[in-house]
């Protein structure tokens, strides 16, 4: 039989309500969902108290896959009765933990909160530094990039987008020409017109003049 994965063992003398003092072990074992773990008193050497570890039949419903359960003891025993518990699976010596009272678990939980406490102190320390150094990083970079635009002077202007060329064009061809286009052909057409007009008044009255002229020295 292979020994069984366990942990998470300990054991506390209590008081006993309403008087004398109890062991109470507790610990976890892997075993098939169908199974649960027993433990029972066995012989031992003086000052140790020793267990064994067995497994018996469950009601709970069986799965493929193992699963964590808890095993427990308890015994009315005497102050100090036992420094120490040792577990054994058939031959196999599955755990060896001491017996502690209320006084020296309050110790222990007291020291397993303060390395606790240490750690989180540490990665506390560690998540500041690393804030520290990136904000320093981004100083230099605003740093250095003030600089370079110190030395290479303010970046160029960016042309105008597409659509304003467009529009500066499309402007371009509603305004009139300048005079020498379109205007001024205008213009020498109109001045044409007159000049002919005024040519044609003059040859008028260049013929009326010259009949009134004949008309004259018939009469005579």
């Amino acid at each position: 039989m292979p020994r069984p994965k366990t942990k998470d063992w300990r054991a506390l003398e209590n008081e006993h309500q309403p008087s004398g003092l109890h062991v109470i072990v507790n610990g976890l074992v892997e075993l098939e969902p169908d199974q649960r773990p027993v433990l029972t008193e066995r012989a031992s050497r003086a000052g140790q108290l020793g267990l064994a570890l067995t497994t018996e039949p469950s009601d709970e419903p069986d799965f493929d896959g193992k699963v964590w359960k808890a095993a427990s003891f308890h015994k009315e025993v005497k102050e100090n009765q036992y420094n120490s518990v040792r577990v054994m699976s058939g031959d196999m010596v599955v755990a060896d933990f001491p017996v502690l009272d209320d006084s020296e678990h309050a110790r222990l939980l007291a020291r397993q909160t303060a390395v606790q406490n240490a750690a989180m102190d540490v990665k506390k320390k560690a998540s500041t530094a690393k804030k520290v150094v990136k904000k320093a990083v981004e100083a230099v970079k605003e740093v250095v990039g003030k600089v370079a635009q110190a030395v290479t002077g303010p970046a160029k202007k960016r042309s105008k987008p597409a659509k304003k060329a467009k529009k500066a064009k499309k402007a371009k061809k509603k305004a009139p020409k300048a005079v020498g286009g379109w205007a001024k052909g205008r213009a020498g057409k109109t001045a044409k017109k007159a000049s002919r007009a005024k040519t044609k008044k003059a040859a008028k009255k260049a013929n009326k003049r010259a009949k009134k002229t004949k008309a004259k020295k018939r009469g005579r």
